[in-house]
């Protein structure tokens, strides 16, 4: 059975093909951004309500250093705006005449894994993981990126710190209060079938149908991974 780990944007993948990889083993490479102003009316000399007509890059493009991100054209000549650093365009403004480039830092983190298993291939979707067995449900509402082995939570059951920590906690329900504890406990992510908590420090997914809670729990199967902006979830082993 393959899994499809997605990936963030701007991330430099450190696995590859044939590799097997544990939780906890850093995966992707993530460049850090710094917010720069760029006042593109005060560089060409043209009204700062006016500057989207000389941009020749729009929201959301990538932008690379000695770019051209603006021009102005006269009977004199031209001025041009050319791009300092790598990075991507997030805003204009036209009130004050700038925009705003999230541009790319010299500096990166690593992210840890939160999935077990070979990996066969990367590619844009993401990456495909080899496991023994795989199941897949949709989710109602997810919360972040998480994944690791899961604690099945009975109802009314306490659990001790060796029990929740690097767990995915799997309970039908659950109050602000045990949530806050399994967070202090070190779990790391929640799979439940009602209302999820909000403002919580973990990562939380929500099963979508009360038949595929059924099966999750008859299954018992012992990981489960979970990407921040897919509404499913993967169980395995």
């Amino acid at each position: 059975m393959i899994l499809t780990i997605p990936l963030p944007e701007n991330a430099e993948v450190l696995l590859k093909p044939g590799q097997r990889v544990d939780f906890g083993e850093p995966f992707i490479k993530t460049s850090k951004t710094e917010t720069v102003r760029i006042y593109l009316a005060r560089d060409l000399g043209v009204p700062a309500a006016k500057i989207f007509r000389y941009l020749k890059k729009f929201v959301g493009d990538r932008i690379n250093k000695n770019e051209l991100i603006a021009e102005k054209k006269g009977l004199l000549g031209k001025k041009a705006s050319l791009s300092e650093y790598n990075g991507v365009l997030k805003e204009i403004n036209h009130a004050e005449g700038y925009i705003l480039l999230a541009a790319d830092s010299a500096e990166s983190d690593s992210l840890p894994g939160y999935f077990r298993g070979e990996v066969t291939a990367v590619d844009k979707t993401g990456i495909k993981l080899k496991v023994d067995r795989a199941e897949e449900f949709p989710l109602k509402k997810n919360q972040g990126s998480f994944g690791g082995e899961v604690k099945y939570l009975a109802e009314g059951a306490i659990l001790t710190e060796d029990e929740v920590g690097k767990k995915v906690i799997l309970t039908e329900k659950i109050s602000v209060i045990d949530q806050a504890k399994y967070e202090a406990l070190g779990a790391c992510g929640l799979v439940v079938l009602h209302h999820l908590p909000d403002d919580s420090g973990l990562p939380m997914a929500q099963i979508k149908a009360i038949a595929d809670w059924e099966k999750i729990n008859k299954l018992k199967l012992p990981y489960c991974a979970s990407g921040g902006k897919e509404s499913r979830i993967y169980f395995y082993q």
